[in-house]
């Protein structure tokens, strides 16, 4: 069949400079595609030895050896810290002087890394699930196979940004429909026998089923295609490899623990969210509460990312939703938290007693649209706004815990709990 390629040419108002064309025939065009038709992942790690061996950890793989510590989609994980910034601060220019050029390049890089599985469906290739391994039917370990699950979260989420983010700018259009269209073909994740999410594309023997990477719940935090409030598809089946991860032996280390606790506050488990951060601070820190890592190594990533978590457990706001109070641990009945930053540009103060949400303060530097979730047991509160009057919401949805009315910039809103409301 005579090849196919199809190009994505730079158009006028193209922000950053790009070279002139992007071939996505390699991706999508039937002639120069590459398939993956009749091979598994033993058939894909046997050809592997013809990759480059990138520097880093190694490990041998059906006879050579590969880098199972590296991924080629790691800048789409970068390329998620410059949409999210947007989402706190709103800076257009910023948008679209530093983030979006950025985003477009590591989208276009991405298409080169799609390969079409047999059920025409795409994924990346080669693929790697962090530091972690499955075993052959000869029980060799291996670590190179197609269409691992993080692979699927990370390039999902950075062509639906760079997507939302084109929109919002007015530019590149074409590309923007293209990367649609690349996106919708993304196979998605898939389920074991016991329901629960899988790290790779079958369901394989593992290394180590209670592995201290938790990659394969990417979907669930630090990003948001899975989500309670707004696609619970595949909510439980990500809850069973958790559970699954943990019962094994998981979260061992500060970052894992803190990575638990993350993911434990997008299920709402305030449990299992208290419980992580408190057995990260007796198992793995320092006297000065720096992150251990054995054997008693500092690293960073425990300290980053339990503050993230315990945010998380406080205030949620992904997916255009602020949620107050999401994950409290049950042994933090009574607190308060101020200053915590919200997408969307808003500041949020807290306070609650008895495990109950009693006070919430709201500011934003500019005027927007706020939806608003309440924890279980706040009942509806009274908004107070400008001079104290009190705000009707526009939308009361569902059981009376989700309420969406309008911010002005600089105007302080405070949100009470009468006795009398509570109950609902």
């Amino acid at each position: 069949m005579p090849s196919r390629r199809a190009t994505i040419r730079k158009s006028s108002n193209q922000t950053g400079s790009v070279g002139q064309e992007s071939p996505f025939g390699d991706t999508l065009g039937a002639g120069r595609s590459r398939s993956l038709r009749g091979r598994g992942p033993e058939t894909f790690c046997q050809r592997s030895r013809k990759l480059p061996r990138p520097p880093g950890h190694h490990r041998e793989c059906a006879g050579h050896r590969v880098g199972e510590g590296s991924t080629r989609v790691c800048r789409s994980w970068r390329a998620a810290h410059l949409w999210d910034h947007h989402l706190f601060h709103g800076d257009r220019a910023f948008l679209a002087e530093r983030a979006y050029p950025v985003m477009r390049e590591a989208a276009r890089f991405l298409t080169h890394l799609l390969v079409e599985a047999p059920d025409g469906t795409l994924v990346s290739c080669p693929s790697t699930s962090p530091e972690h391994h499955f075993r052959l039917a000869d029980g060799t370990l291996a670590a190179v196979a197609a269409g691992c699950t993080m692979d699927y979260w990370l390039t999902a989420e950075l062509l639906d940004n760079t997507v939302a983010a084109a929109r919002e700018l007015d530019t590149d259009h074409d590309l923007a429909r293209e990367l649609a269209r690349v996106r919708a073909r993304l196979r998605p994740p898939a389920l074991g026998a016991d329901g629960r999410l899988l790290e790779w594309a079958e369901d394989m023997p593992v290394e180590d089923p209670g592995h201290r990477h938790l990659s394969h719940l990417y979907g669930l935090y630090p990003g948001s295609a899975v989500d309670p409030l707004t696609d619970d598809t595949l909510l439980a089946p990500a809850r069973r490899a958790l559970d699954r991860r943990l019962e094994h032996g998981g979260g061992g280390t500060g970052w894992s623990l803190a990575w638990v606790a993350a993911l434990a506050a997008r299920l709402g488990d305030g449990a299992l969210a208290g419980h992580a951060v408190e057995r990260l601070l007796a198992t793995s820190v320092a006297p000065n509460l720096f992150d251990l890592h054995p054997p008693r190594l500092f690293q960073i990533d425990g300290n980053f990312g339990i503050t993230a978590a315990v945010a998380e457990m406080l205030l949620q706001s992904h997916n255009g939703i602020l949620r107050l109070l999401p994950a409290l641990p049950p042994s933090w009945p009574d607190g308060e938290v101020r200053g915590l930053r919200a997408r969307g540009g808003a500041t949020v103060d807290l306070t609650w007693r008895q495990s109950v949400l009693t006070g919430a303060d709201l500011r934003t530097a500019r005027d927007e649209k706020v939806e608003i979730h309440l924890p279980v047991g706040a009942g509806r509160p009274v908004v107070t706004g400008p001079a104290g009057g009190e705000v009707v919401p526009d939308r009361v949805v569902g059981d009376g815990r989700q309420l969406r009315f309008g911010l002005l910039a600089g105007v302080h809103y405070r949100l009470s709990f009468p006795a009398g409301r509570f109950g609902h």
